[in-house]
């Protein structure tokens, strides 16, 4: 068996923000302290009362990472439906965990953090960034497999296209990836690239492994989607920011077993204009798979000052040892 931490920033998308609108990203424009938060100074935050970040898990170990500072309240943490509501204030600033669980039965687990504002003096709750520890059965390699490689399928062809810059996209991997549009009727066909004007268009990943990451990006013009493990539907997630990132995990499944296994992503964009991009796809084989390890610089395995075990780490900055 293997053991992994896996870490997701705040923008991710498998973080599910209640209600959206409660939630804003913070920058260094309007913190001072932003730059101590991680990832270059990258954090979401709200203000008020019952406001909630729930994120679901397949593992047996959760960390919650974000800042307890002066103008901050209490929080509860509600993990499985147990719910225990902890301090946010300090006098002076600390990013660190806002919650670490006890060992958990490897499984399925869901956490959620909630604003329990009670002055408005502290109204502010953020998150950093979330850990969590899993074990597996794969043969603790990595392999990358980008979006150009046979095991990606694009339905409809005509509605995906790789011309990354006329759709303002930037920073994937190899420079390249796959992206669909969805455009009004009024709107005029672009030369550079095929555009879809319905809602549905899906990318399949086929693999042999037990956990798959797939990246691509999020930003204010990036579209909802839908996921699908062995046909199987799951949730629907927003990678719409309000800042531009890419080579981020829009989903990650792991725990699958061995044996060949399919994911699928599906567009549903809400407004013209809104681009669902896919970069590339990281799986681990289980011991009897082969493969060729692919460049996984966008999920270094570092160590965390604050874990026993590698992190695989779902963004794209590289996660640096103490």
């Amino acid at each position: 068996m293997t053991s992994r931490n896996f870490t997701i920033d705040n923008v991710n998308p498998m973080i599910q923000y209640a209600p959206a609108s409660a939630w804003t990203e913070g920058n260094k424009l309007t913190d001072p302290l932003a730059s101590s938060y991680s990832n270059g100074g990258t954090f979401t935050l709200c203000t008020t009362q019952g406001s909630s970040a729930t994120f679901q898990f397949n593992g047996t170990q959760v960390y919650v990472f974000g800042a307890k500072r002066d103008n901050h309240g209490p929080y509860s943490i509600t993990l499985d439906g147990a719910s225990t509501t902890l301090d946010g204030f300090s006098a002076v600033a600390t990013f660190s965990t806002l919650f670490v669980s006890n060992v958990l039965p490897q499984g399925i687990h869901t956490i959620t953090v909630t604003n329990e504002l009670n002055d408005a003096t502290k109204a502010f709750l953020d998150i950093d960034f979330i850990t969590w520890t899993t074990t597996s059965t794969d043969s603790g390699e990595v392999v990358t497999i980008e979006d150009t490689a046979s095991q990606f399928a694009y339905q409809p062809a005509t509605s995906w296209n790789t011309d990354l810059t006329s759709s303002l996209l930037t920073g994937f991997s190899g420079n390249n990836g796959q992206c669909v549009i969805l455009v009004s009727r009024l709107f005029p066909r672009s030369p550079l690239c095929s555009v879809t004007q319905t809602t549905g268009a899906s990318t399949v990943i086929s693999f042999t492994g037990d956990f798959i990451t797939v990246f691509g990006a999020v930003g204010p013009t990036i579209a909802r989607y839908t996921v699908k493990v062995d046909g199987a539907t799951g949730a629907t997630f927003n990678a719409t920011k309000s800042a531009y990132t890419p080579q981020t995990a829009l989903y990650h499944a792991d725990g699958l077993g061995s044996g060949q296994h399919t994911i699928e992503l599906i567009s549903q964009p809400a407004v013209e204009g809104q681009v669902f991009a896919v970069d590339y796809a990281q799986v681990a084989p289980t011991p009897t798979t082969t493969g060729t390890s692919g460049d996984s610089s966008a999920s270094s395995k570092k160590s965390s000052k604050y874990l026993a075990y590698p992190v695989i780490v779902l963004r794209a900055e590289p996660f640096s040892s103490a």
